[in-house]
């Protein structure tokens, strides 16, 4: 049995100042757990890059310099690949959390052998409650919302903002912090590396769902997260989003779903398109059935001496 308990993967990219603070108020803190902690420089502009590379060198952590832009999936899955803990915490740069919230994590999952991932209550900056979990996609989320799925339908569909005292089981959680029982992540071989930004937890907690594993909200404890510091609001990533959210329906939700989606999202941005002709780059995309050959992930090119 190995040694480590928990394994913390965390991306680093063009954000160092973030990593380093996380990294730090983390090793402040004492902790009975055996933690490993797996940084991975997902090839950051060189300024980022010297700044990550030198700091790392006197710290408790495994240092792993890409020389290609990997995206969120793939970035994790190289040091995820390194990992040696029973357990797996994915944890974005950019958050505040103390080592009291992996423990209750690790503590819950040790005493619900079905639960695959777990993730605690998110808030931003200014203390505002994050949507700590989500609903698989489906035609009438699509088309009337979430609000209207959780007033139709609550005991299918948990309300995301709600005020609960204890685990809740759902369908997905927030990204930016989830906790892996190691053997269900293995089992499903992780993250889908063709996913390169966006949508990676609603992928992973399905087939974890279809390999018979739960996915569970906490809400005892919880965290920052300072959101979008990694990420810019350029179309390009607008157009990420599209290209992630159709790719796993067309992989997972079947073809009458895809289909409705799309048709309906196409039928909506030419309607907004002759008021905001801005509108018309999306629906190009949404015509297109928003291809893989569009993705970031090939817009990257590898960077020298890394």
């Amino acid at each position: 049995m190995s040694k480590v308990d928990v394994s913390v993967v965390m991306i680093n990219y063009n954000s160092s100042d973030y990593t380093i603070a996380c990294l730090e108020r983390l090793w402040d803190q004492p902790t009975d757990l055996i933690i490993e902690y797996i940084l991975v420089d997902n090839a950051s502009e060189e300024s980022y890059y010297q700044q990550i590379n030198n700091w790392v060198t006197s710290k408790p952590v495994a240092f792993i310099p890409s020389d290609l832009n990997l995206g969120f999936a793939g970035g994790n899955m190289l040091g995820a690949r390194q990992a040696k803990g029973r357990y797996l915490i994915f944890l974005n740069n950019d958050v505040t959390v103390d080592i009291k919230t992996f423990e209750y994590l690790i503590y819950f999952m040790e005493n619900i052998p079905n639960a695959g991932v777990c993730g605690p209550k998110v808030y931003d900056e200014d203390g505002k409650e994050l949507r700590g979990l989500d609903h698989f996609p489906c035609i009438a989320k699509d088309i009337f919302g979430r609000n209207v799925m959780e007033f139709l339908w609550p005991n299918k569909y948990p309300k995301r903002f709600a005020h609960y005292d204890s685990p809740v089981l759902v369908n997905a959680i927030q990204g930016s912090l989830m906790c892996f029982r190691g053997d269900a992540f293995w089992k499903i071989d992780g993250m889908d590396t063709k996913l390169f930004l966006y949508f990676e937890e609603i992928d992973i907690c399905f087939r974890l769902k279809m390999a018979g594993y739960d996915t569970y909200f906490i809400p005892e404890v919880s965290y920052i997260h300072f959101e979008g510091k990694s990420t810019s609001e350029r179309f390009l990533t607008k157009q990420e989003l599209q290209i992630s959210y159709y790719y796993i329906l067309k992989k997972h939700f079947g073809p009458i779903t895809y289909w409705v989606i799309l048709l309906s999202n196409i039928v909506a941005n030419a309607i907004k398109g002759c008021f905001k002709p801005s509108k018309f780059k999306m629906l190009k995309l949404l015509l297109r059935r928003c291809p893989q050959s569009k993705s970031l992930r090939h817009l990257q090119v590898k960077v020298q001496n890394r």
